[in-house]
């Protein structure tokens, strides 16, 4: 069917039609079909909030439907990541500089879109392609080393999306040498932080409680928690906060703190706090309120 012969239908119908294209149809190639077309992709907003971008390596780029606007990629199992990103060959890659070109030129578009994946060296990430995701409020860094010197480009990543909200590193590895604190720190507006690593000390769990009084959910996956500790600090270091949710567990949690944290004033719904002694592979997950 030609484009004279969609442009006969009525906006709704026309609508309709584009949300069966794929998510980097929807955002590069129907805006460039004519002015019409444009202002529908802008005028659906609901659309534009569910996609996704991708930067890979190689300066290529995808884009991606999340399933609905509300959803977070941080509640995302690391297989589920590894199902939408690694195995995702259907998606169309985009050069990086036709990217950067049409986000420029449709930067009313692009500003609506609220998720960024990184899955390429932070050393040659670059942010001026992205400048006009104005109300991104998710980060997912994916597959990634993260090294010391990539703080500088947390830091421009932090100053450029100043509205970030979620912080993700998913299957990411960290070299020995990375101080923890900066995979959080630069961000001053975090509500939800994921790190998937198996050593996550209670010192950071009180530096990210400390640091964000805004935050709301944490989870640490693969992560071994070692000590009494990890309760002290929830139960120190949540200000005004209390626990909605807690999924945590150890063979090192004594009974006596164990208690003692069960009838702390943080803790308002027994049902909804989980402290196992004898499970692995539970992510520490904990969610405020």
């Amino acid at each position: 069917m030609s484009s004279t012969s969609l442009n006969k239908m009525p906006d709704e119908v026309l609508l309709i039609v584009f949300r069966y294209t794929s998510a980097a149809d929807f955002v590069t190639s129907l805006p460039v079909v004519c002015d019409r077309w444009a202002e529908l992709v802008l005028s659906d907003t609901h659309t534009l909030n569910r996609i996704g971008i991708q930067q890979h390596p190689y300066g290529r780029v995808s884009f991606f439907y999340l399933h609905n606007k509300y959803e977070h990629l941080i509640d995302h199992t690391a297989k589920e990541h590894e199902n939408l990103f690694h195995f995702a060959h259907n998606f169309q890659l985009i050069d990086y500089s036709h990217v950067f070109e049409l986000s420029i030129q449709y930067s009313n578009i692009y500003q609506h879109l609220k998720t960024l994946v990184i899955s390429n060296s932070l050393q040659a990430y670059r942010t001026e392609g992205f400048i006009c995701l104005n109300n991104l409020s998710e980060i997912t860094f994916y597959n990634i080393h993260i090294r010391e010197t990539d703080c500088y480009t947390l830091t421009e990543l932090s100053s450029v999306f100043s509205n970030v909200q979620n912080v993700s590193y998913v299957n990411c590895r960290f070299s020995a040498q990375i101080e923890q604190d900066y995979l959080h720190s630069f961000f001053k507006n975090i509500k939800r932080f994921r790190m998937d690593h198996y050593s996550v000390s209670d010192r950071m769990l009180k530096k990210l409680l400390t640091s964000h009084p805004q935050l709301i959910k944490i989870i640490f996956s693969m992560c071994t928690v070692m000590s009494d500790g990890w309760l002290e600090e929830i139960m120190d270091n949540l200000g005004r906060r209390t626990v909605v949710y807690l999924e945590i567990h150890s063979s090192y949690f004594t009974d006596k703190c164990i208690a003692k944290f069960l009838h702390s004033k943080v803790v308002t719904d027994l049902s909804k706090i989980h402290i196992h002694k004898d499970k692995h592979n539970i992510p520490f997950k904990l969610i405020m309120a």
